[in-house]
C-alpha cells in the first residue's frame, strides 16, 4: 500500500499542485490538518484539492474546527477521521485532530485529558495507523528550533502502550519530513509537501 500524507498547508495554494502530482500513484491520501489559518482560506485550499484522490482521510488541525472539516467532507466526499476509524487494505486508520494548548488561542485546542478520552476509543485495535495533528511528546518530530518539545503527552502514552504500526502527524513546521520511532511505531511529521509512505 502506498499512502500520500500531508499537513500544514496554511493557505499555500502552490503546494496543492505538487500534492496532486504525488497522489497519482497512491492508494489513499491522508491530511493531518491545518489547511487554513484560523479557518481562513479553508474553502479555496479544499477546492484546489477536491480532485486529489477518490479516498481522502482528513482530520482538523488546530486551525480548523471539527465542524469546518465535516462541512468540507460533505462537500467533497472525503472522510472525516477525527475521533473515528476507517478500515482499508487490512489496516485500521484512527484519527485525532487539534493540538494541545498554544499561545495563539487557535480554533481547536484540547487539553491532554480530552485527547486521552478520544484515544481510548482506539485501544486494542490491530494493524493500527494513528493519524494525529500533534506529534507525540519528546520525539524528533515535535521539537522546536529552541529545543523545546511541544507534542502531546497523551499521544505519546498511547503510542507507547498500543504500539501502532505508524503515527502520521504534523503541527511542527520546522520538523516537516522528520521521522522517529517509539518502540516499533514509526512516527512521521509529514509536512506541507507531503510524504509517500509504503506499507506491506
Amino acid at each position: 500500500m502506498r499512502i500520500l500524507a500531508f499537513s500544514d498547508l496554511h493557505r499555500k495554494i502552490a503546494l496543492t499542485s505538487e500534492l496532486k502530482r504525488k497522489a497519482k500513484d497512491v492508494d489513499l491520501v491522508i491530511c493531518c490538518g491545518d489547511l487554513s489559518d484560523f479557518g481562513r482560506g479553508l474553502d479555496i485550499v479544499c477546492s484546489n484539492l477536491s480532485s486529489i484522490h477518490d479516498i481522502v482521510l482528513i482530520i482538523p488541525g488546530n486551525n480548523e474546527t471539527p465542524a469546518q472539516i465535516e462541512a468540507m467532507c460533505r462537500k467533497y466526499g472525503w472522510i472525516n477521521l477525527h475521533g473515528e476509524t476507517y478500515s482499508y487494505g487490512g489496516y485500521t486508520f484512527a484519527g485525532i485532530g487539534g493540538s494541545t494548548y498554544t499561545p495563539f488561542r487557535t480554533p481547536f485546542e484540547l487539553d491532554e485529558e480530552e485527547i486521552r478520552g478520544i484515544l481510548r476509543h482506539f485501544e486494542g485495535l490491530n494493524e493500527l495507523i494513528l493519524v494525529s495533528h500533534s506529534p507525540p511528546f519528546k520525539t524528533k518530530t515535535d521539537e522546536l528550533l529552541s529545543g523545546v518539545h511541544i507534542g502531546s503527552r497523551a499521544i505519546r502514552e498511547f503510542v507507547e502502550r498500543e504500539q501502532p504500526i505508524l503515527n502520521l502527524c504534523g503541527h511542527i513546521h520546522e520538523k516537516a519530513g522528520v521521522e522517529d520511532k517509539i518502540g516499533r511505531t514509526r512516527i512521521i511529521n509529514v509536512g506541507g509537501r507531503g510524504t509517500i509512505v509504503e506499507l506491506p
